[in-house]
């Protein structure tokens, strides 16, 4: 399981979908809607002398019929550093579910 919060690149994705609130339970709006949610991510390593490199990273999926999660279908990440063909995504479809209009979850 992964949070939001170890996966800095989801602020992207948090912009592109509209949360809100439901009586008791948060939902992704808008529902059984494909999305694009392009923004950056810091890649360092050795080779970079553990400096950051910003690459480009965009999350494409779909939000549930009932809006209670989104799934994440592929993640791409580029860049002109070729570093940023080093991050390799595993685990997709990742699902991100919502507790709150600020806070969530990405198992995958």
């Amino acid at each position: 399981m992964k949070s939001i919060k170890s996966l800095p690149s989801f602020a992207a994705l948090a912009l592109c979908l509209s949360v809100s609130s439901m009586a008791s339970a948060a939902t992704i709006t808008p529902v059984n809607s494909a999305f694009t949610a392009p923004g950056t991510i810091s890649v360092s390593s050795p080779a970079s002398l553990n400096l950051p490199v910003t690459c480009n990273i965009t999350f494409k999926g779909k939000t549930a019929a009932d809006g209670s999660y989104a799934s994440i279908d592929s993640v791409t990440v580029s860049g002109s550093n070729t570093l940023c063909s080093v991050p390799q995504m595993t685990g997709l479809p990742w699902k991100l579910t919502v507790s709150s209009t600020t806070a969530g979850k990405v198992d995958g």
